[in-house]
């Protein structure tokens, strides 16, 4: 076991999936919200066609890069940089209430809100 060195080539497959899953619905659900119904699921649909054939060229480019990185998953190369740049959970990390472990201001505050009046703060200087 290497730490701090993870091997997800025994988890390439499931991850693969998960990842082509998780584009597919997001190209068809993503950014529609709660309230969408099957009409707007229909017009992002049809605007995401009309982009595509507007942008043969950059279409073509991920075409080609998907058919790479089949190619190299097939030979045994398993680069999970190709979906995300860093790994899931240091995505998450960014998205989700935060897991750092420091504080964003001092205990001693209390619960007094922050304001992003700078007057305020030079009123209370002097």
């Amino acid at each position: 076991m290497n730490y701090h060195e993870p091997d997800f080539s025994h988890c390439a497959k499931v991850i693969e999936d998960m990842e082509e899953n998780e584009l597919n619905f997001f190209i068809k659900y993503g950014e529609l919200g709660g309230e969408a119904d099957v009409r707007d699921a229909y017009m992002k649909q049809k605007h995401r066609l009309i982009w595509e054939r507007r942008h043969p060229e950059i279409m073509e480019a991920r075409r080609q890069a998907i058919k790479e990185h089949k190619e190299k998953l097939a030979n045994g190369e398993f680069d999970h940089s190709f979906w995300k740049k860093g790994m899931f959970w240091h995505d998450k990390k960014h998205y989700e209430p935060p897991y750092e472990f420091f504080l964003s201001k001092s205990p001693l505050e209390g619960d007094k809100p922050l304001s992003k009046d700078w007057q305020y703060y030079k009123k209370v200087c002097d």
